[in-house]
């Protein structure tokens, strides 16, 4: 990012030098010569200026284009065929959620301000807040505070990296640091409304029951779309233990954290043979892979 914008500053600096350094007309040309050379430049100028509202307008409205694709390609999952099967594979601009816990937050001077620990959701899935680390050393007298979802924006590089940036100021972070997020999960009477559920805590690593209240898999991980929306989680079953079997994604709506124990359980609203029968989920299979 800071690149381009290196580039277009310089662009636009070249721009400004050859037009402050053009050489003026000859003080010696005839009337008709200055007649004829500033209806030109008047017609040039006309020109020019037609062209970039022309050109303006033509960016802006691919930028509202690209906006709306942006904002409607949030599904988080894309279905490939890769061997003569099927599979389902992150979105390109989607995030994982192992990929987001554990990242840096750099601050506005390019240095690393906080860490990310967990991140905390609503019941339709979308994250509304970022509990990050802040000071200690290895994990020992740091700070946990919270952040609201927007003061954290997170990035991929062309690499696929992650990276997390904020402008929060020093002053920002003392604040936030006096109000974290402390509300206990809470199962309805309804058994299907809840809250204060984290990524960490209460999805990663958690046992996923069928209707019938037996353990059928394992959330490993969660896909987040653009838009700060978890889509999927990643469930994996067979295998022993917890290891080896076949991971798949599922809907987040086709879950429901119900009432079981004093933290919920995590059933899945879906019949043993759909459960089955759906693709194999893979990260990071790459477009040129597939059919």
């Amino acid at each position: 990012m800071k690149t381009h914008k290196l580039a277009i500053g310089a662009s636009a600096l070249a721009l400004s030098m050859a037009i402050a350094g053009a050489p003026a007309l000859a003080a010696s040309a005839d009337d008709a010569a200055k007649t004829r050379a500033e209806q030109g430049a008047a017609a040039t100028g006309n020109a020019i200026e037609e062209g970039a509202r022309a050109t303006g307008n033509a960016v802006e409205t691919a930028a509202e284009a690209t906006g709306r694709t942006a904002r409607n390609m949030t599904n988080g999952l894309r279905e490939v065929s890769y061997g003569g099967a099927s599979f389902t594979t992150p979105e390109r601009g989607s995030f994982s959620a192992r990929e987001l816990l554990g990242t840096d937050i750099y601050g506005p001077r390019a240095d690393v301000v906080a860490k990310v620990e967990d991140a905390w959701m609503n019941e339709s899935g979308e994250v509304t807040g970022i509990v990050a680390d802040r000071g200690g050393f290895l994990g020992i007298g740091d700070e946990e505070l919270a952040l609201e979802a927007d003061e954290v924006t997170f990035t991929q590089t062309v690499g696929g990296d992650v990276v997390a940036t904020t402008q929060l100021t020093e002053a920002q972070f003392e604040q936030a640091a006096d109000t974290r997020y402390s509300a206990p999960l809470e199962i309805g009477a309804d058994a299907d409304a809840y809250e204060g559920l984290t990524l960490e805590d209460d999805l990663l690593g958690r046992s996923v029951v069928n209707q019938t209240g037996e353990d059928i898999a394992t959330v490993r991980d969660a896909l987040v779309s653009r838009d700060g929306k978890i889509t999927h989680l990643i469930l994996a079953y067979g295998g022993l233990l917890g290891f080896g079997g076949q991971l798949t994604a599922i809907e987040f709506p086709e879950l429901t954290f119900e009432q079981g124990g004093s933290e919920g359980a995590i059933v899945l609203n879906m019949g043993a043979a759909d459960f089955q029968n759906r693709p194999e989920f893979r990260y990071n299979l790459a477009m040129d892979q597939a059919e």
